[in-house]
């Protein structure tokens, strides 16, 4: 079982500070600063300073942190180095090189602020409960229904081809070389591609955008047709579950990550137009919201760096079972509230009128759909959309942060607030074709994500490895 530590700064005298002080803290005013790769994050609109920390890591000299283009923005607050562990699993000595802050987000914690009244607690109860039950289902829904059944199936088809399909799955999502050794992938793949080391996110994304459409297709077609009753449908969305719904997540993430870059050489595809694609049609048919990753993660999560604006940071959340489900509850008011609110206080306004007119749409399709067919606008859109939002984005952003608890060190630096897991996520139980998919594909070196939002899965892995 993987494990992880990082050793927090020594506990300093507390003593009050302002608001001000905080906030000076967490914009990083006067602290070092490190290029990084073109306006990511910030160049776009006005005020737009990433927060995240500086950090160098001991075991990735070679990993540039200044990439081609125009390296227009800075991270900054302070600088840490992690180094590697031994062969044991544990993450060790996160030592910081810079006190700056360290008295402000002492002092931020002197008091922990009491949690609910017991009168709160059973008023909330009832919407807690609601939301602890889909939580559970969800995750059993997808996590063992779905996968359980995708991975039945996939075996079937393997040993009928007596093994190609997985050996033919892995040369397509994971070949040796990083490169495909079948030249119509390989010239489909330059042909829309920027930088070859793109090439996993660009198999995955392929891959789910054939397992997206087709299920759409074959399940409007299917209850247009009356055929198969409830039992076919459910038998494909139980599979596209396990299979499809599980996969691209990390691919479509970041090609908003690159995005947000205005060199167009730096974006994940050659082609604004595919990349918008994956924005606005692959995210929606895959859960999301359209311009999730791109409106919520890239331009609040990964600028805000868990600080106290991040809406989606946990940092400074009081870690228990109660509070986690309570967090569960407010993803949907994270995406569809507080995220636009988030932008028009910071003077975004288009970017907020961007995203609800963009997830007003894809409501009204999941509405629309629901009325023609109760069914298939079930199967196609509610069930994922809540099981993405409810289940796996909350289950992803609290373990990748909650589970490092740096609130009485640095809390804003990545290497306090985000986890590094040394061994891959066990994917024996996945379907055949799935268990070969790329290392980092989880992205288990997330603080490495925070303090190199440019670098992809590929160039961690190599940097992790080397």
């Amino acid at each position: 079982m993987t494990s992880s530590r990082i050793e927090e700064a020594p506990t300093r005298t507390r003593k009050p500070v302002s608001s001000a002080s905080v906030r000076e803290a967490y914009t990083g005013t006067g602290t070092c600063n490190m290029k990084v790769e073109n306006d990511e994050l910030g160049a776009r609109t006005k005020n737009h300073e990433p927060r995240s920390a500086k950090i160098k890591f001991d075991s990735l000299e070679h990993f540039s942190p200044e990439p081609e283009g125009n390296e227009i923005y800075t991270q900054s607050i302070l600088s840490t180095s992690i180094m590697k562990s031994n062969n044991k699993g544990t993450i060790a000595e996160a030592s910081t090189t810079t006190n700056t802050s360290q008295d402000v987000c002492n002092s931020v914690h002197s008091k922990r602020p009491r949690g609910p009244s017991t009168l709160v607690k059973m008023a909330w109860m009832p919407i807690w409960t609601m939301f602890a039950t889909w939580y559970f289902v969800s995750k059993i829904w997808m996590g063992i229904v779905g996968i359980k059944w995708a991975a039945m199936v996939c075996y079937v088809i393997d040993s009928a081809t007596g093994g190609a399909y997985e050996r033919m799955m892995m040369e397509f999502l994971n070949p040796i070389g990083g490169e495909p050794k079948v030249q119509w992938l390989k010239t489909l793949s330059e042909a829309v591609l920027n930088k070859k080391e793109n090439y996993v996110h660009f198999a995955a994304i392929l891959l789910i955008a054939i397992g997206d459409f087709s299920y759409w297709g074959a399940m409007l077609y299917l209850r247009s047709k009356d055929i198969g009753g409830l039992m076919l449908p459910l038998m494909l969305h139980c599979f596209w579950m396990g299979f499809f719904f599980i996969s691209g997540v990390n691919d479509l993430h970041y090609v908003a990550h690159k995005r947000i870059s205005n060199n167009q050489n730096n974006h994940m595809f050659k082609y604004d137009i595919l990349n918008s694609f994956c924005m606005y049609v692959m995210e929606p048919m895959h859960g999301f919201i359209p311009l999730f990753w791109f409106g919520h993660h890239v331009k609040i999560h990964h600028k805000e760096s868990n600080g106290p604006d991040d809406i989606q940071g946990v940092t400074f959340f009081e870690r228990n079972f109660f509070n986690f489900v309570c967090f569960v509850a407010d993803i949907p008011l994270q995406w569809y509230v507080r995220g636009p609110l988030h932008h028009v206080r910071n003077g975004d306004t288009a970017m907020a009128i961007r995203m609800v007119l963009a997830w007003c749409v894809s409501l009204s399709v999941g509405i629309s759909l629901t009325m023609w067919d109760s069914t298939a606008g079930v199967l196609l859109f509610w069930i994922p959309h809540l099981t993405r939002t409810l289940m796996f984005n909350a289950s992803n952003e609290y373990m990748q942060h909650a589970l490092v608890d740096g609130r009485d060190g640095k809390p804003h630096d990545p290497a306090n607030n985000s986890f590094l897991l040394l061994k891959p996520m066990p994917r024996l139980n996945f379907a055949r074709g799935l268990r070969s998919m790329p290392d980092n594909m989880e992205e288990r070196w997330h603080a490495v994500h925070h303090a190199f939002p440019h670098a992809g899965m590929v160039r961690q892995v190599s940097g992790m490895n080397a």
